[in-house]
């Protein structure tokens, strides 16, 4: 490419575009193969993004792309695809990318579970958790939706405690708020903040200690302002001209604004 320097994996050009070559990876339970390879080019005066080539095949396990910004950061957004319905998982992309980039940037992997059976079988054969925290989020009269396992870098959502958030907005408004929640976790884990807290496996026994952990009502307050910065975009991205302010629930709402 003529009149050009290669800086970070992208091409700078004098009309300051960039051309970065993104690898679009399929990865079939421990099999990795990179099937295309996709050009985009980034015209930085009008933002207009043009995409040169198709994937060539929709099927995956698990999709990463990687994008190269103007001064050479990455952006990656990793959604591991558990049978999850591929509208919904477009409209959760879209709304983590309302965040600002230091989200977008985390190095972690978002696992959906679609089915209680996923998990079960998880807990069998290969658990990621202690038994007592896999017992809260089938047994919990306090509701764990979601877990960030910050060792292995992942959060796992679990989509079969929701009511059809694909079509329900109730519902799909409450996975985002849990999915905002927890990437402000493993923010805090990049960050190490608050490690030496306690580690509360039995919330139902410890409900009230457990939302005063300094982590969580750092989430909670995370969570509310997000989604109320971002409530007209994530309608939007749903479909709905529904939009109102959020609040957490009155008991979290106390605790996590108390002294």
């Amino acid at each position: 490419m003529s009149n050009s320097v290669k800086v970070n994996n992208s091409y700078k050009t004098r009309k300051e575009r960039i051309i970065c070559v993104v690898n679009i990876k399929f990865h079939f339970f421990k099999e990795e193969v990179v099937k295309h390879c996709c050009v985009f080019s980034i015209h930085l005066n009008t933002k207009i993004i043009q995409l040169y080539g198709s994937l060539v095949e929709e099927r995956c396990y698990n999709v990463s792309i990687i994008l190269c910004s103007y001064g050479g950061g990455m952006v990656e957004v990793n959604i591991r695809k558990k049978n999850i319905n591929p509208r919904l998982k477009d409209k959760i992309r879209k709304c983590i990318n309302l965040l600002n980039v230091e989200y977008k940037e985390l190095d972690y992997t978002i696992e959906f579970y679609t089915t209680r059976d996923q998990l079960e079988k998880e807990r069998k054969n290969k658990p990621d958790l202690d038994d007592k925290a896999y017992n809260q989020i089938f047994n919990g009269k306090f509701e764990t939706p979601a877990i960030t396992l910050g060792e292995k870098k992942i959060i796992k959502i679990f989509l079969f405690m929701y009511d059809n958030p694909e079509t329900d907005f109730d519902q799909f408004i409450k996975l985002i708020v849990k999915v905002y929640h927890e990437i402000r976790h493993a923010w805090q884990n990049t960050n190490h903040l608050y490690e030496n807290e306690p580690e509360i496996l039995d919330i139902d026994a410890n409900w009230e200690e457990y939302v005063r952990l300094p982590s969580e009502k750092d989430a909670y307050k995370f969570e509310e302002q997000q989604m109320n910065e971002h409530m007209l975009k994530i309608c939007e991205i749903f479909g709905s001209e529904k939009g109102f302010k959020y609040t957490l629930h009155k008991p979290i709402r106390d605790i996590v604004y108390s002294e």
